[in-house]
């Protein structure tokens, strides 16, 4: 079962915003911080380090977001408020600005995202040069009643709850709308790569490191790699099922995996029977430990979760659809191996036998591989699969 960035993301979200005072809340609401403070997890293996845990969780989410989200609604709770609508009002002018033919780059509708920006979303067409401006209003209409509703949570299920809400207003939306017009990527990447904005100016903070991480960036393997996992693993259908729908499902499961693991359930639908490994991935992750560290790790995490022979059966039956595997083969290619570790040495620079520790993390997501000597549930998935013309 793989958890991304962005799945683990949206579950932190939704722990923030719908943190409560109930008994069974995973949420110590007197914490002077509002990052989800997580009680002991004892498991049969061991014991997820909780300190470990609270940090990992706070790389994802600024200090005070809970606050910051109840503060942009009005009294009534049906509109932002009133500093929100001013924010998101000039906000729109730079997503939404009046076309003409010629970007002036002090001009009070292109100084956020710059001349650059503009150009490359221009050249996707008249209706994919819009998705931006649509998808804005959308978030803009939508915005209170998902905060609302994300408020309104409370107690045993909310983080899945939450995550349900994320998928319907946010992660479907948007998957659709990247499949409507799939070089919104390579615009949008372009953006920060060329990026000439005034942003930095503007709001006097110092752009170094954003040109360090400009510099650096292999930006054609960047794009080959967000490319892969937005665009080809979950656009189109298969068997008539479209994959949208699957993806919004593992975000589903993902939350319903942190919610037990928070609960300290044993079932198969937790980590608590990789507390160790999870650990060692988490320490390495927060203490700057090797590339090959933690992948080291999330390949044990993953070994236990994922082939478990009591567990593979529901797992299987939960998370890996045809269209699940269908991402995971579009991921593991040549040409995304080589540009997974150039993206890589973007991040990392010259680490010792990159192509070694790549070629170990991708052979996570040959699952019938992966598992073979332990179960055998996924060959069978495999051999339904294949026979459906994708």
């Amino acid at each position: 079962m793989k958890m991304n960035s962005l799945m683990i993301l949206l579950c932190c979200v939704v722990l923030v915003v719908t943190e409560s005072t109930s008994a069974t809340s995973i949420v110590t609401t007197n914490s002077p911080r509002t990052t989800p403070q997580i009680d002991k997890i004892k498991m049969p293996s061991g014991t997820i380090n909780k300190q470990l845990l609270q940090e990992y969780l706070q790389q994802f989410l600024p200090e005070g977001l809970s606050r910051t989200l109840k503060e942009m609604l009005d009294d009534s709770g049906t509109g932002f408020s009133p500093a929100t609508e001013a924010i998101l009002a000039m906000i729109e002018t730079q997503i939404c600005p009046v076309e003409s033919k010629v970007c002036d780059p002090m001009g009070t509708e292109n100084w956020l995202f710059g001349c650059n920006c503009r150009i490359a979303i221009t050249k996707l067409g008249y209706h994919c040069k819009r998705l931006p401006c649509r998808a804005f209003r959308r978030l803009r209409a939508d915005g209170p009643l998902v905060l609302r509703r994300l408020l309104a949570l409370d107690g045993p299920g909310r983080l899945v709850a939450g995550t349900d809400i994320l998928v319907e207003y946010l992660v479907k939306p948007l998957f659709e709308a990247l499949c409507e017009c799939p070089k919104v990527v390579d615009a949008s990447l372009t953006c920060v790569q060329k990026y000439n904005g005034k942003f930095f100016e503007k709001t006097n903070r110092n752009r170094t490191e954003f040109d360090e991480f400009v510099r650096s960036m292999d930006w054609k393997s960047l794009k080959k790699v967000m490319n892969v996992w937005l665009i080809e693993s979950w656009c189109g259908n298969i068997d008539g099922r479209n994959c949208i729908e699957d993806l919004g499902n593992n975000f589903r499961l993902s939350a319903e995996f942190l919610e037990n693991t928070f609960a300290g359930r044993d079932v198969c639908i937790s980590l608590v029977r990789s507390a160790n490994e999870i650990n060692r991935y988490l320490d390495a992750n927060l203490n700057k430990g090797s590339l090959n560290d933690m992948v080291d790790a999330f390949w044990d995490v993953e070994k236990i979760v994922t082939c478990d022979p009591g567990c593979a059966p529901e797992i299987a039956e939960k998370y890996y659809t045809c269209c699940a595997k269908k991402s995971l083969e579009v991921s593991r290619t040549k040409s995304m191996k080589r540009a997974l570790v150039k993206v890589a040495k973007s991040f990392y620079g010259k680490t010792p036998k990159l192509g070694s520790i790549i070629d170990k993390y991708l052979s996570i997501y040959d699952v019938e591989e992966f598992c073979r000597g332990q179960t055998d549930v996924y060959g069978k998935k495999n051999d339904v699969c294949e026979a459906i013309s994708y």
